[in-house]
């Protein structure tokens, strides 16, 4: 019994002798590859943070080359040329930008490429690399190094050149007062008296020139009392767009401005656009010039003081206003032509007919306003300009009843207000028969603007807004692409 427990014991060492040689033998076989394992992981991961930095570099790159050529073309005429040059510079700065933050990361064996285009308004640029870095394990497994690729893209949109041309119009319609309660105190003020004691009183519409026996226009003694009429609301608007054209020209000389004038005429040969300053960014003079905007008033006899040959004055403009481009250089700006404009043609019944349906009395006769045709301007001359690419933004300036008394009321028994509601005003107007004749006014100005070019304000608040957000919509106004 005891022989057959010894015999036991040996044969358990035998068997855990066995053992442990089979593990030593399964360990020494299964250590190559754990050992090539962990240095991929280690290698893999040093190609991963060197990569990571180069990535950091690219981003850099690229958004330097957009920047830099933004920068340049901005404070460039834009011609080709100096697009040309400012992305070759952009590219170099780029370059260096990436080797910059290469040498600070320990970055050594790379490739950087940095391409920048330009399309129409739009640049873009991409920073494409290649990196190495040398492995430690890896190598006694094949693998000496390992390679990584990547890039970085930036877009920048470039602004477009603007050509803005601004046609004013200073007729007598523009005296008016810039509000209600300053158009009841115009017409409740008392102008001064002639040596025969005539004294104008109680009118505040066509009364900017001074007839025969007065002594002062109705103008004149709204500046003498303080009372703010809508021309003047007109000057400090164009004053103001002046201003905020020239605070976007400090970042890029995008921006020119051209200011004309239609007001009365004498005649048919007169008819022609008055310059107060032409196409220039020189903003001081513009500034200067808008500053003397006024109401025409001439030396003339009625009827000639009342002539507005708005259709005519346009059409003679269309050759001052270029073709309009892609705005991607000041030679190809786009062309923005602005009017403001009550949008009434007031000539001699002489002179033409009416190119638009006449407005009419209670009674429906035709032409109120015996001896004159008043109607709205013909959009068709509108067209000619828009037919050019030219962007037509239009603001009409609508009006507030007149007051005939001092609560200013609207009447429509007072002669003068029957003239204005029937001429002018932008109200349907009832004839005698089962139809409505409506005044054509709005309905022209708006087929003479450019889609979503069209605004219409009756006091100080709204003509200064409307001018303001009319100029602000040029910087993101859509463009074709030809």
């Amino acid at each position: 019994m005891n022989g057959f427990a010894s015999r036991l014991r040996r044969l358990a060492r035998r068997a855990g002798s066995d053992q442990r040689g089979a593990v030593a033998l399964l360990l020494g076989l299964l250590i190559v590859p754990l050992i090539g394992a962990v240095g991929l992981a280690l290698d893999f991961g040093n190609i991963m943070t060197v990569r990571s930095k180069a990535q950091m570099a690219a981003d850099a790159a690229a958004l330097q080359a957009t920047g830099v050529a933004r920068d340049l073309i901005k404070s460039s005429d834009g011609s080709d040329t100096a697009s040309a040059a400012a992305i070759a510079d952009a590219k170099t700065r780029a370059k260096a930008l990436f080797d910059a933050h290469a040498q600070q990361a320990g970055l050594k064996d790379y490739t950087i490429n940095v391409t920048v285009t330009r399309t129409g308004q739009d640049l873009a640029a991409t920073a494409a690399f290649t990196v190495k870095s040398n492995n430690f394990l890896s190598k006694y497994f094949g693998y000496s190094s390992f390679r990584a690729v990547g890039g970085a893209t930036s877009n920048a949109s470039l602004p477009s050149y603007s050509d803005v041309y601004l046609a004013l119009d200073i007729s007598g319609s523009m005296g008016i007062a810039a509000t209600q309660d300053e158009m009841t105190k115009l017409y409740n003020a008392k102008g001064k008296r002639t040596a025969g004691g005539t004294q104008q009183a109680s009118c505040v519409f066509g009364c900017h020139t001074i007839e025969s026996g007065w002594s002062e226009s109705f103008s004149t003694l709204a500046s003498r009392l303080g009372i703010r009429l809508r021309i003047d609301v007109l000057r400090d608007a164009v004053v103001d767009m002046i201003a905020t054209a020239q605070s976007d020209a400090d970042s890029a000389p995008i921006y020119r401005l051209a200011l004309y004038t239609m007001g009365a005429s004498a005649d048919a040969s007169t008819w022609s656009m008055n310059a107060l300053a032409t196409l220039s960014n020189n903003f001081s003079t513009l500034t200067a010039a808008a500053k003397t905007i006024d109401i025409a008033t001439p030396p003339l006899t009625a009827p000639q003081k009342q002539n507005s040959y708005i259709n005519e004055q346009l059409n003679s403009f269309l050759s001052t206003v270029p073709t309009s481009y892609d705005g991607s250089s000041q030679a190809k700006s786009k062309k923005y032509l602005f009017i403001i404009t009550d949008g009434v043609r007031d000539v001699p019944s002489s002179f033409g007919s009416c190119t638009t349906p006449p407005k009419r009395d209670y009674a429906g006769n035709k032409n109120l306003s015996s001896g004159r045709c008043t109607n709205a301007i013909n959009p068709a001359f509108c067209k000619a300009f828009r037919d050019k690419g030219i962007t037509v933004g239009v603001l009409y300036t609508t009006y507030m009843p007149i007051p005939d008394n001092a609560n200013t009321a609207y009447n429509k028994s007072t002669n003068f207000n029957v003239w204005f509601g029937f001429e002018v005003r932008d109200n349907p107007v009832p004839s005698s028969t089962t139809t409505m004749v409506y005044d054509q006014v709005p309905v022209s100005l708006k087929s003479c603007a450019t889609d979503g070019w069209f605004f219409e304000a009756s006091d100080d608040v709204g003509i200064e807004a409307a001018m303001a957000k009319m100029f602000a919509q040029t910087t993101n106004a859509p463009s074709l692409v030809n």
